[in-house]
């Protein structure tokens, strides 16, 4: 699914998965019998060369697939803005008598349009009958104004009208808030037609409803290189209210560059990457997004481009990556090296879209062309893969104890991989991992305000699949962006889960503390083999961590983790381990 090169989840470009994986050392020995059994000199493989390399923790060597989900995390997005939507007008108080009495005995609602009475009556059925200040029939007037705004009304307000009332007959009357003039100022590139498209939800004439107002203003401001800002006033007519929209253009030149030490060890933990969008190049909505990422034994690189293909939100995009890697370190003889290219079609659209709830709609298709090579042994495999993702993902800002924010996503992956013949006749002696595959993947997290300057984020990731996966397809334990007090690579599993919680303490505006707990359980092969020993795996890890946001767009995290769980795998043991990313923004 998508990761955030922008600072607005419908206008992002999708790039590759966050977590970074690696074989496992079960995957070894089923592909070294095999070898001896088929008596090919040209079959020795990079599993088979983790026996011979003789590690002290049995590692295996990273390879294409696992080195390709190797370009994260990436930092962490702003919460979108909702500048662009107006606050409703202030009305006066009404002066009510609260001392004299009316006996009610049958209640009239006049002025609607968007329901028929027969609806609003029951809200004030229980006053027949009761004798009531003007003050508590105003109180009544107010249920049906909440009715109006909770079901997207946003201006609409009931009242009592000036009126005499005799023989108990109380009139209610409503303006449902007609929209009177709406006013565009557009100094952006966008052509005026264009805005006018994304706001032709909001009629003149016509009852303003919220989620049309909220989801056209709010997805104006999500087209990259465009700022909007909005104003309700007092329209000419009783009870319509004019509408000013100003649109203006921000910079077209966007992105960040960093460094990290979130790399692998066998292709050099430093890392320093970069980022870029273009914003509206075409003066269609459109942008141009770049990401690169480059270590010791590691280039990658990849460009994307997305359009919008109509005026309620669809976006369709284009992308490709190639990444050249060199193994290093222990693995160093191997003389191991290899490529992964992809081509990517996306597909998103706003499914709702307002200022307390999002939700979005995602359909991926990935073409994969993955070579790994061993320069000591002149062998190679070749595999390529398609996949076809489908994906849910959304948002929720709420006032639960205090306020929170929550995001989830839900997505299932269907794939077929096809490997060169020698590299499938190794897999079919193994975990028979080519052909079609399948797996489910889940997100959630929310960052929970508490009393004082506290807050708590807790966050849940999974994985099910429902057969074997390549080592590209796995979800990964350990890393920056998993249980921290592991190496990035570490336990990658078929089927996972992983879940962290964060106290986190702002010492101001700029500073901000945090204590930390990681968990996971992973099962490196859904359908493990006899030689499988240890196919379940548990990590578990504590530490402490600071973000410290300084002036001129400057980002710098660092966190260190000490293990609770059993040894590491993939990687020497290293207890605290520490993660450090420094992130520049422009």
């Amino acid at each position: 699914m998508a990761k955030a090169p922008y600072a607005t989840p419908q206008f992002t470009y999708k790039s590759q998965q966050l977590n970074a994986t690696s074989e496992g050392s079960s995957v070894s020995a089923p592909f070294a019998k095999h070898l001896r059994r088929a008596r090919l000199r040209a079959a020795l493989s990079l599993p088979t060369f983790a026996l011979v390399a003789g590690s002290a923790w049995a590692a295996s060597p990273p390879n294409a697939g696992t080195l390709l989900n190797n370009v994260g995390p990436a930092p962490e997005q702003p919460l979108r803005s909702t500048e662009a939507l107006p606050e409703a007008p202030p009305r006066p108080a009404l002066k009510l008598d609260t001392l004299t009495k009316i006996t009610v005995k049958h209640i009239h609602i006049t002025g609607i349009k968007a329901y028929p009475e027969s609806t609003l009556l029951p809200l004030v059925s229980d006053a027949i009958g009761e004798d009531l200040t003007l003050a508590q029939l105003d109180e009544l007037a107010q249920r049906i104004t909440r009715y109006y705004r909770d079901h997207g009304h946003l201006l609409a307000r009931a009242y009592l009208p000036a009126q005499e009332i005799k023989d108990g007959e109380v009139e209610i009357a409503v303006l449902e808030g007609r929209v009177g003039k709406l006013t565009i100022e557009d100094t952006s590139r966008l052509s005026q037609a264009r805005v006018a498209a994304r706001l032709s939800a909001i009629k003149e004439g016509e009852a303003l409803s919220g989620p049309d107002l909220e989801r056209s203003l709010l997805l104006l401001s999500d087209v990259p290189g465009v700022r909007v800002t909005s104003t309700l006033s007092p329209g000419a007519s009783v009870g319509t209210t004019d509408l000013d929209v100003r649109v203006a253009a921000t910079s077209p030149l966007s992105g960040s560059i960093g460094v990290d030490n979130y790399g692998n060890r066998f292709t050099g933990q430093p890392r320093l990457n970069g980022s870029a969008v273009l914003a509206d190049p075409l003066h269609i909505g459109d942008f141009l997004g770049v990401d690169a990422v480059i270590s010791s034994g590691l280039d990658y690189g990849r460009a994307a481009y997305q359009l919008p293909i109509n005026s309620v939100g669809t976006q369709l995009g284009a992308a490709f990556s190639a990444m050249h890697y060199r193994l290093g370190r222990d693995f160093s003889s191997l003389d191991a090296h290899g490529t992964a290219y992809v081509s990517s079609l996306y597909l998103l659209h706003p499914l709702i879209r307002s200022r307390l709830f999002n939700l979005n709609a995602q359909l991926d298709f990935d073409h994969k062309a993955l070579t790994d090579d061993i320069g000591a042994t002149a062998t190679s495999s070749h595999k390529v893969a398609n996949v076809l993702t489908l994906g849910l993902s959304g948002d929720r800002l709420d006032h639960v104890l205090g306020g929170g924010f929550t995001s989830w996503s839900a997505a299932f992956s269907a794939g077929d991989l096809a490997p060169d013949a020698l590299t499938r006749a190794l897999d079919a002696a193994g975990h028979d991992t080519s052909g079609s595959y399948h797996k489910f993947n889940f997100a959630l997290a929310r960052v929970q305000s508490l009393p004082g300057k506290f807050s708590l984020y807790a966050a849940l990731r999974a994985q099910h699949a429902l057969g074997n996966l390549d080592s590209s397809e796995k979800m990964v334990l350990g890393g920056a962006a998993a249980v921290r007090a592991y190496p990035d690579g570490e336990a990658p599993s078929d089927d996972a889960w992983l879940g962290t919680v964060e106290l986190r303490y702002a010492f101001s505006a700029r500073w901000q503390a945090s204590a930390f707990f990681d968990a996971a359980q992973g099962y490196l092969n859904h359908q493990p083999i006899a030689l499988d020993t240890n196919n379940k795996r548990r990590l578990s890890g504590a530490g402490i961590g600071l973000v410290y946001s300084l002036p001129h767009n400057l980002l710098i995290r660092a966190s260190v983790a000490w293990r609770t769980g059993p040894q590491p795998t993939s990687d020497s043991d290293r207890s605290p381990r520490a993660w450090l990313q420094a992130v520049k923004y422009f």
